[in-house]
């Protein structure tokens, strides 16, 4: 590309008055040295730097020429635009206001309609592009040129290269950002969060359901406790597990959510703020700033804490780079049934790819548009209007929390002959801010197990049977004659003993 790009003196020549003396800020007859002590200022040679004003007229008329050449051999310069600082991203609002039922747009689909032109002669043409918005200047243009071959060009460019484009256009917003110009580029990194795992909490700190029947007496089970648990049926779909798609948390507790980050840029990756994109109820998480290494991935954790009970559903991810606006990343939990239809999809653009229907100015991208092939459009047939599911957390009321401070075991283990008994005192203190006003103990003990699968063989005689039946029911291991209507404020402790009756095995 040959382009004549004609220099406009904005520099302003000095007037030097009869004297030889620079006048300064149009104030005549003023003696510089007599205002400095400096011995390295020579006397009545001071001076006062003035910035000129830069004269902008014309310089959209050639960039607006630049780009119409950049489109002519394939270059989208407006790949990445442009956006005021009080202005929310275009594509941000796009997703936040998809209609329901509508699929999820992702980076990967502009990527998929394929590429038209010389990726080395593009190249060239971009940085005479640069040195042109550098020359007008246009300062958040040159990073616009900039980040748009970034992301359309990296895999082109030598990891010189895009250490050179990326470098340019830092130096070009900070630039901008000190002559005023509040204007900033939308999010040009491609696509970072591959995928968002939500960390199972501690065995101590899980919430686990009872059912109502264990408010009963323990008397009042003691079938179970000799025979076990059986059901007579083979299936039984009201005994299903509980879901495990469904994670659960507590209210007013940190909860930890996973990200798997990747760069694909051959320098390190700054990302000004990343945080999670959450709806439901409220959700306090911090965002952090970090740093993908170059052609690598990074495991990041967030953490968060949720201010009331209900749903809480986690979309994705928000990430700001430096100099740019937020963009929010949507991550839907996809079927078996929507990656298939996904792979074929993406089968039918590869083979249209593959099809040359135009040739010359026809076959670029923009002009394709409105010709749709017919592979194009039974791809687009195959996409189903479906409702995106997202990662969803239970939010339960907040739970106390009890913990044994001490107990009377010596080593933590108690050696009894059969038959006899002994007493264990356990410190229970509550190290959570609500007060516990219900208590009730459970145990379980390895000779239970070992007796109810005698029973269930039946290979025990009457006398044995009945020895054994009455062994588990009236002659437990461990037992606690409290109530249950016991109360234990927060950072308060209680004492509670248990009798513990020596037995084989």
């Amino acid at each position: 590309m040959d382009m004549l790009v004609v220099c406009r003196d904005d520099s302003m020549q000095v007037a030097v008055n009869g004297t030889g003396k620079a006048p300064g800020l149009a104030i005549t007859g003023v003696d510089m040295g007599a205002l400095t002590s400096s011995p390295k200022v020579p006397p009545s040679s001071g001076t006062v730097g003035v910035r000129h004003s830069v004269d902008e007229d014309g310089n959209e008329s050639v960039l607006k020429v630049v780009r119409y050449i950049g489109e002519t051999y394939g270059i989208d310069f407006g790949k990445v635009g442009i956006v005021k600082a009080d202005a929310p991203s275009a594509r941000e609002s796009l997703q936040d206001v998809s209609p329901p039922g509508g699929s999820v747009k992702n980076d990967d689909d502009d990527d998929a309609a394929g590429h038209y032109g010389w990726p080395e002669l593009q190249i060239g043409v971009v940085r005479e592009a640069v040195v042109i918005a550098e020359a007008l200047p246009d300062y958040p243009t040159v990073a616009q040129f900039a980040f748009s071959t970034l992301k359309a060009l990296y895999p082109y460019l030598t990891p010189s290269e895009q250490a050179q484009f990326y470098a340019a256009a830092g130096k070009a917003l900070a630039t901008a950002r000190r002559r005023g110009d509040e204007r900033k580029v939308e999010y040009w990194a491609g696509r970072p969060v591959l995928s968002l795992e939500v960390t199972p909490l501690p065995h101590h700190r899980l919430p686990i359901e009872h059912s109502i029947t264990d408010l009963e007496p323990s008397v009042m089970k003691s079938a179970s406790t000799v025979t076990g648990r059986r059901d007579p049926f083979i299936y039984n779909p009201r005994l299903k597990a509980a879901s495990t798609t469904q994670a659960t948390i507590v209210q007013h507790e940190p909860v930890e959510f996973v990200l798997t980050l990747f760069n694909p840029f051959s320098f390190d990756l700054e990302i000004h703020n990343l945080f999670l994109s959450t709806t439901g109820v409220a959700f306090d998480c911090p965002g952090v700033p970090t740093s993908i290494p170059a052609e690598s991935y990074r495991v990041l954790r967030l953490t968060g804490t949720a201010s009331e009970p209900g749903s809480l559903v986690v979309r994705g991810i928000k990430a700001q780079l430096p100099g740019g606006v937020v963009r929010e990343f949507l991550l839907p939990m996809s079927t078996d049934e929507e990656d298939k239809q996904a792979e074929r999809r993406k089968s039918l653009q590869d083979a249209e790819g593959l099809r040359t229907k135009y040739y010359g100015l026809e076959a670029r991208l923009s002009d394709k548009t409105g010709k749709r092939l017919s592979l194009t459009e039974k791809a687009k047939a195959l996409v189903k209007p479906v409702t995106p599911s997202f990662l969803t957390c239970k939010v339960v009321e907040q739970q106390p929390l009890l913990r044994i401070r001490r107990t009377t075991l010596t080593h933590g283990a108690l050696m009894l002959y059969n038959g006899e008994r002994s007493t264990i005192r356990l410190t229970l203190e509550n190290i959570s801010t609500i007060p516990v006003d219900f208590l009730k103990l459970g145990f379980d003990d390895s000779t239970i197990s070992a007796a109810q699968h005698m029973l269930t063989e039946g290979d025990l005689s009457v006398a044995e049977a009945y020895e054994t039946e009455y062994d588990l029911v009236h002659r437990p291991v461990f037992t606690w004659q409290g109530t249950t209507d016991q109360s234990i404020l927060p950072d308060k402790k209680a004492i509670v003993t248990v009798t513990c009756l020596g037995k084989y095995g």
